[in-house]
């Protein structure tokens, strides 16, 4: 199996309004160059994506979810 992106970073910040955590995932420089839909997700000056994840994603994912229900 290939392996989607180069590395796996933890990252945290802390600033006076605003507190972040979670991982940064960088993709493969040559992969990104290949790709049709690089200029859509990556941008025009980037030469690789960095997906940053927050740690309360997978929460915040399910409750936008159960929202969506017709009992909501």
């Amino acid at each position: 199996m290939k392996k989607l992106f180069r590395n796996k970073k933890y990252y945290k910040t802390k600033r006076e309004e605003d507190y972040r955590e979670g991982c940064r995932y960088s993709f493969l420089k040559e992969d990104c160059e290949k790709c049709n839909f690089r200029e859509e997700c990556a941008g025009k000056k980037a030469k690789k994506k960095v997906l940053s994840v927050g740690l309360n994603t997978g929460e915040f994912y399910s409750m936008s979810q159960e929202q969506k229900d017709d009992i909501f």
